[in-house]
């Protein structure tokens, strides 16, 4: 996801090397037949823990049609953001935070580790709803087998668990949103000259 923003600006040569590193990697796992691609089809299939988006989505459409509309909702975000990007500074760094951010709100799965992706761009570029999210998510281990509650299943969670994760983090957003704002009213208000009256 990453990658190709960072290899936007270069040579052609930096696609082979990224090319070969990639296939000497992976080239093992292939010629030994231990990819686990059949395992990888059905936990993207199937599972479902700990979803934003796709938790409430799902509610109202069929699993493949959700996932369908979430996976293109992403690439639109995505290719808008590559596009943005490439017209920006040849040293600027992607926004990663964004980007794995926007994945985890649309996936299916989220587990506590997979925060961990977003969270170097975080330090970064600092944001409340970052490390909100990054704290907040550890509310997903509140489960059946962890309350011992029978009527939930083993890693089922209690609704209101997830409306206090997901709120939480739809609320550091929100002042993430407002502060930003305030901010660009300022630098504006800053570089309009005062008149006299």
């Amino acid at each position: 996801m990453l990658a190709p923003l960072v290899l936007l600006r270069t040579r052609p040569r930096h696609w082979l090397l990224f090319g070969v590193t990639l296939a000497a990697v992976y080239a093992p796992f292939l010629l030994m037949g231990g990819t686990n691609l059949t395992s990888l089809q059905v936990f993207a299939r199937e599972w479902e823990f700990n979803s934003a988006a796709f938790g409430l989505l799902g509610t109202l459409l069929p699993r493949f049609e959700a996932r369908l509309i979430l996976g293109l909702a992403f690439a639109v975000f995505w290719l808008r953001y590559a596009g943005k990007f490439s017209r920006g500074g040849r040293h600027a760094i992607p926004r990663g935070d964004w980007l794995f951010g926007a994945l985890l709100a649309v996936s299916p799965v989220i587990n506590p580790w997979y925060l961990l992706w977003l969270l170097p761009f975080a330090a970064i570029s600092p944001s409340a709803w970052a490390w909100t999210a990054s704290t907040a998510v550890l509310l997903s281990y509140v489960i059946g087998i962890h309350l011992g509650d029978y009527t939930l299943q083993a890693y089922q969670q209690p609704a209101w668990i997830r409306f206090l994760e997901f709120g939480l983090i739809l609320a550091a957003l929100a002042y993430d949103l407002i502060r930003r704002r305030g901010q660009a009213e300022l630098a504006h208000d800053a570089h309009v000259p005062c008149t006299r009256t």
